[in-house]
């Protein structure tokens, strides 16, 4: 087998870092789309992790729509998602990130809760346990990961169980800012999760839409407690900062 562009990793975040390092790949072209990837048994010779975490972060990578796992075939990269997330890398590196992620936001407000309440008239059953397993990771997860991938497996999960493939390719896209500069997700986010997962299992689309608008508007609030947090820490640091000396000019 050919060496693979792939680091050992040693982090405690295995499972995050491994869907870190194979979406940079793929989004770089060292895997396009429509190849196949290495097999799951030469990913773990090479990345040196726990079967465990390879496969919690290729489910990651299929549920963000960068690849498609095919039981009995292998591991391949989708056509249309390399092309979507460096679009979006392209976009959302503009600055300032702060008003990126509020534009993203009120994209999010309009498209969202119609999502939510999409889902509650069409999700399946397998459509039901996906999400539920999803909210469950998060919980779990919450209080060791610093961004857990459960949390915007979730929002993608739940656009899948609206079955409106138009609609799938624009909440990845969102999706590829938040996994990277988003607010980090807090316990809250969590409860709103489990709250909108309960009311799609209701059938309830009024409620599913009421309970994700209010979900984005607690997202909404920490981002601003976030921004202004993080520019408070800027000017006492500019403060601190010592005044250099004036130097004057010599007769």
């Amino acid at each position: 087998m050919a060496a693979l562009p792939i680091r050992p990793i040693s982090s405690r975040k295995v499972a995050r870092e491994v869907q870190d390092q194979l979406a940079e790949l793929i989004v770089s072209g060292a895997y396009p789309a429509g190849a196949r990837l290495p097999s799951e048994r030469d990913l773990l010779e090479a990345l040196g992790v726990s079967r465990t975490s390879l496969r919690e972060a290729l489910r990651g990578l299929e549920a963000l729509g960068l690849i498609d796992i095919r039981h009995g075939s292998g591991i391949y990269v989708t056509d249309q998602g390399p092309a979507l997330w460096q679009n979006a890398d392209r976009v959302l590196s503009f600055e300032p990130r702060a008003e990126t992620a509020r534009e993203l936001l009120e994209v999010r407000l309009l498209l969202e809760p119609e999502i939510a309440a999409l889902a509650a008239i069409r999700a399946t059953a397998d459509d039901m346990a996906r999400l539920r397993r999803h909210v469950e990771a998060f919980r779990q997860q919450i209080a060791g990961t610093n961004r857990p991938p459960s949390d915007l497996q979730f929002h993608i999960a739940l656009c899948q169980a609206a079955h409106n493939r138009p609609l799938l390719p624009l909440v990845q896209w969102i999706v590829r800012f938040y996994a990277k500069c988003g607010p980090k997700p807090r316990l809250d986010d969590v409860e709103g999760h489990e709250a909108i997962c309960d009311a799609v299992a209701r059938r309830d689309p009024d409620a599913a839409r009421i309970l994700m608008k209010a979900h984005l508007e607690s997202v909404r609030s920490a981002l601003e407690r976030h921004v202004r947090t993080r520019k408070g820490t800027a000017d006492k640091l500019a403060r601190s900062r010592p005044t250099p000396a004036h130097k004057g000019v010599g007769p």
